[in-house]
Parts: C-alpha cells; structure tokens; sequence
C-alpha cells in the first residue's frame, strides 16, 4: 500500500514538472484619462493653457463679445501668452509668442465680420489704420462667414510672423510684427469692448 501510494505520488511529481508553465492572466489595465484644465466664460471652456510655435502659452483672459442694445453673444475669446500680463500696453508691447481664440456661439456673415473688424480697426488704431491698408483687407479677404462652434484664430510668433487660422487650417500670413500688434489692438484698443479688455487682461470674464 506504501509503495502504491508512493508511485502515485511520483508520478504527480513528474507530472507537474512536464506541465507547461501558465502564466498568469494578463492584465490589461487602461490609461487613466488625463484631464485638462479648463476655464470657462458664457457656454464656452478653453484649456488654460496649450503649446504655440514650440511655446507652451498660458489663458491670461476670457472675454465676451456682444453687440446691439439686446446683448447678443457673437464669441467668446482667449488671449494666450507666455506669461500672464495685466496691462493692456505691456500686452500689445510684448514681442512674445502669443495666441488670441474667437470661439463664435452664432452664425456672422463675412459681410457683417468685416464691418465690425474694420469699424474697430478705425477706431481703435487710427495712425495705423492707413499704413497697413492692404494687409487688412487681404485678412478680410481670407475670413469666410462663421457658425456656432467655429474658431478664428491670430497666432503670433516671437520672430513676428503671423498666422491666421480658421478651424485650425492656416488661411493667410503675415511676416511684420507690427501688424500682428494691429490685429490684436483691434481687440484691446481704448475705444473698442470695455467688457473685452477687462476680460482678456483683466482675467475676469464679462459675464
């Protein structure tokens, strides 16, 4: 009986030895989602900060475009920059790389685009406003109309350049700085949105 059982055993023995080893179940673990951050202002988020030209930029501001006597959203806007600025005059004077995101919550004609931009160009960049006559209107001529959810984008890099960008897709550049800072006067100028600058600049949005 003995010997029985200790055959029985070594053949277990063996057994196990020949078996093939199993490893254990893989086990497939999945990416912990990675969340940015966000601000918001009206119905539209924009992530605090991004990556431009190379240059990770920061949210300094979220604005609210209105316009009549009835208030009437038009976008939302996001002025990104190296460093956060609060003053108008040091925002316009940097030679930073910067990012400045019209996020449109209505339909805007290109008809009624360019008159707003160019009403804001006239006031608000009056002695420049000739000297680059035909770089605005060759921005003019690149803009199409607007739907909700559609992005105007002017993407300035450090060595000047700018981009300007519907949707994400390139439309148009410009190589002088100095217009870059036209564009971005059109938005922050004294006698535009007071709302606009305070929420830019300010970092508070207009709500």
């Amino acid at each position: 009986m003995h010997t029985r059982l200790a055959s029985l055993a070594g053949l277990a023995v063996i057994a196990t030895a020949c078996a093939p080893v199993r490893s254990n179940p893989t086990v497939r673990s999945t990416p912990a989602p990675v969340y940015v951050a966000e601000r918001e202002c009206g119905d539209v988020r924009l992530p605090e900060s991004l990556e431009a030209n190379g240059h990770a930029l920061v949210l300094n501001g979220m604005a609210i475009k209105r316009v009549t006597f009835l208030n009437l959203e038009v976008f939302v806007s996001g002025l990104y920059l190296e460093h956060e600025m609060r003053d108008v005059d040091q925002v316009l004077a940097s030679r930073e790389n910067r990012r400045l995101v019209l996020r449109f919550v209505r339909h805007v004609s290109h008809g009624q685009l360019e008159r707003g931009l160019r009403w804001a160009l006239t006031h608000n960049a009056t002695d420049e406003a000739q000297a680059y006559a035909s770089e605005f209107d060759s921005l003019l001529a690149a803009l199409p109309s607007f739907s909700a959810g559609d992005e105007l984008t002017f993407d300035q890099s450090a060595s000047g350049g700018l981009r300007v960008l519907v949707n994400g897709v390139v439309r148009t550049r410009f190589a002088s700085a100095d217009f870059a800072r036209l564009c971005l006067l059109v938005f922050l100028g004294p006698h535009g949105n007071l709302g606009m600058r305070l929420g830019l600049v300010g970092g508070h949005c207009n709500r």
